[in-house]
């Protein structure tokens, strides 16, 4: 499928890197999300065996990765965001990605 099609939340799917029939858990580390096309070609195979590759490595996402993955930031949340990141990061932490992220990202990395 076309990339815009996997913003369209119908056509995504859990996909196991190591299938579970090949003895792969329900992990961060073993879980990423495929097209469903996708996930159907791969089958109970290896990423590499049905011709396909990873793009990134999933991680378990650590508690500042979840909080901003879901966009509900508390009252405390949005004073220490707002202190660390500016006044105008507490707008797109809860409605859209972008500038909050990367200046999160940037900290992190710093």
């Amino acid at each position: 499928r076309h990339k815009r099609d996997l913003r369209r939340r119908e056509f995504l799917t859990r996909d196991h890197i190591l299938p579970i029939s090949r003895g792969g858990g329900n992990s961060w580390e073993n879980v990423v999300t495929a097209c469903s096309t996708c996930n159907h070609r791969k089958g109970n195979h290896l990423p590499r065996e049905a011709g396909l590759r990873l793009d990134v490595r999933p991680v378990e996402p650590n508690h500042v990765e979840l909080v901003w993955a879901v966009r509900k930031v508390t009252p405390i949340q949005a004073k220490y965001i707002r202190m660390f990141f500016g006044e105008d990061a507490v707008p797109f932490v809860q409605g859209e990605t972008g500038l909050a992220a990367g200046r999160l990202a940037a900290v992190g990395t710093g």
